[in-house]
């Protein structure tokens, strides 16, 4: 079946608490506002997710260390790019907003190497800009779930990563290796005979 931008933003709002969906034209969704007030919180699974999505750090060699994904608070967010280069999308949500921007032909013909970096992705960080501006778009972010741990890591070469899920609240978001030593280097930790052989033949020092 063909993929709506409809079912691709109730697909993430599922990873939201609390937020209801109707099923009408108009594609709206509601935020159930609890009488007592309770934390919303997500599961371990959801939150590993979120935290994947919203670390700049694991955009890096895609997208570069201040690539358009970058925003004054930290966005989850999810690029898409079509076969024939027919559109591209941007989904991004957090704990009080989901935001989903598609670009494309409507006659579905291919544009000319518009990829959602370079086509949805412009339009996205001028929309969350000015989300966070006017105050839709606030500094609150989930609490972490039991059973999950948060490691710091360092800029330091000979420093082994060690995050398990890591935050960071500055507006300019600088590269965990230093830019010298990017993107050809990287040091890994734990990882198998046949991961590190894959990995050197890719140019990754592995110590």
């Amino acid at each position: 079946p063909s993929l709506t931008l409809k079912n691709l933003a109730v697909s993430y709002i599922n990873l939201i608490p609390d937020f209801e969906t109707r099923t009408d034209r108009k594609l709206n969704f509601y935020f159930v506002e609890k009488t007592e007030k309770v934390e919303r919180k997500l599961d371990k699974n959801k939150f590993l997710l979120y935290k994947i999505l919203q670390n700049p750090d694991n955009r890096d060699i895609s997208f570069g260390v201040n690539s358009i994904l970058n925003t004054s608070l930290s966005q989850a967010v999810k690029t898409g790019t079509s076969s024939n280069f027919k559109d591209n999308v941007v989904i991004s949500y957090n704990k009080n907003f989901l935001l989903l921007v598609w670009v494309g032909n409507t006659d579905n013909s291919s544009m000319r190497g518009v990829t959602g970096i370079t086509g949805a992705g412009y339009i996205w960080h001028q929309i969350v800009e000015e989300a966070i501006l006017k105050g839709y778009l606030k500094k609150d972010d989930y609490m972490m779930p039991e059973g999950i741990s948060k490691l710091d890591y360092c800029l330091d070469k000979n420093c082994f990563r060690k995050e398990v899920n890591y935050d960071k609240s500055e507006a300019k978001y600088d590269s965990r290796i230093l830019e010298r030593y990017f993107p050809e280097k990287d040091i890994f930790e734990k990882v198998s005979g046949l991961e590190k052989s894959q990995l050197k033949d890719l140019g990754f020092e592995i110590k």
